[in-house]
């Protein structure tokens, strides 16, 4: 075979990576990792914020429309040391003392806050003894009781959701 010369790599070439040069790069991807990492874990307790005060307003939202709907009072339950909230309507509405029930659909479950979230203040809501819990009651005009709550993460972000007697609206704010 003229022509073709096979070209041999000394003892010294190589091809691969020395354990040294490993183990450097995986000390300063480690070093990289750990000056990133509170970074991206104050974000996401924002977002845990986030979704929780978006879930919670959901279920408001929710109240109020079934309310309107079906011609009856809804009540949105808010737990604050358990962080737990949840949806009941009232049973009879020509029964006094009025009696609310829970749903008995996946709209009615039981709700808890992420650990990282908690009701910082309940403002104005209505105790119930029974469930030992404050409520928004919302009624089939449309109107809700008066109440301000507010969700706040445990390391950052806050927001305010307020309930408007006369117009029933529901304002969110970032704070």
């Amino acid at each position: 075979m003229k022509g073709l010369t096979m070209t041999s790599c000394p003892r010294t070439c190589s091809r691969g990576v020395t354990l040294l040069e490993l183990i450097v790069v995986v000390t300063i991807l480690g070093i990289m990792l750990s000056v990133m990492a509170p970074m991206f874990s104050g974000s996401f307790t924002g977002l845990e914020v986030r979704n929780a005060y978006k879930n919670v307003a959901a279920v408001l939202r929710h109240a109020q429309e079934r309310a309107i709907m079906e011609e009856r009072e809804f009540r949105v339950n808010l737990a604050k040391q358990e962080g737990m909230y949840w949806l009941t309507y009232r049973e009879d509405q020509m029964v006094s003392p009025p009696k609310f029930v829970d749903l008995n659909t996946d709209a009615g479950r039981v709700r808890f806050l992420p650990e990282s979230v908690e009701f910082s203040f309940i403002d104005e809501a209505k105790y119930d003894r029974e469930t030992r819990a404050r409520y928004i009651t919302f009624y089939p005009s449309g109107t809700a009781d008066r109440v301000t709550l507010q969700l706040r993460g445990t390391k950052s972000g806050s927001f305010r959701i307020e309930t408007g007697r006369d117009t029933g609206i529901i304002t969110i704010k970032e704070r």
